[in-house]
């Protein structure tokens, strides 16, 4: 998957600015001649054309990342979304939403502004909407399945009371 490469890149790019700090470093104090005698400093020009070449570089190389991390985040949320799509039932809405979320989450910085990190905003706003009215529906069957059983109940109380007997109350 495209998560190993990140922290790869990531590190890439520290040593490169380690390496442009070194650098610099080296050609601004004089420890590496570039003129004359041992020691003597580097021209201006020479420093600052290649520490501009190597900042641009980093730019451009900074830049590709953020599109290819981009990408990855997009398509992580494509997967998602279509995930999503296909979820029936209240656990199966539930374990969407949850996996939409994370993917949200995980993926909010390199995915922003795009449609695709929208349109998972959108669907999973819809899908706790869902599970919402899922869970409101769930409870309200449970609380009918109760109150039949407790109505049943009454019923064979009074039943047991008059002397009908709970035999016929529970057959039928």
């Amino acid at each position: 998957s495209g998560k190993a490469a990140w922290p790869s890149a990531a590190m890439l790019l520290d040593e490169l600015d380690k390496a442009m700090a070194a650098y610099l470093k080296d050609v601004g104090g004089g420890a590496h001649g570039g003129g004359g005698g041992g020691g003597s400093p580097v021209p201006s020009g020479v420093m600052s054309s290649s520490s501009r070449a190597a900042t641009q570089l980093r730019e451009r190389l900074k830049e590709r990342l953020q599109a290819s991390a981009r990408e990855v985040a997009e398509r992580s949320l494509r997967s998602a979304i279509d995930a999503s799509a296909v979820a029936t039932g209240s656990a199966a809405l539930q374990e969407s939403l949850t996996n939409l979320k994370a993917a949200i989450h995980e993926h909010t910085d390199a995915a922003s502004g795009s449609a695709v990190l929208k349109e998972a905003r959108a669907l999973r706003d819809k899908l706790g909407e869902a599970a919402r009215k899922a869970k409101i529906a769930a409870h309200k069957a449970s609380v009918q399945r109760t109150k039949a059983v407790i109505a049943k109940v009454i019923e064979w109380l009074d039943a047991d009371s008059n002397g009908t007997g709970s035999a016929e109350i529970f057959s039928s």
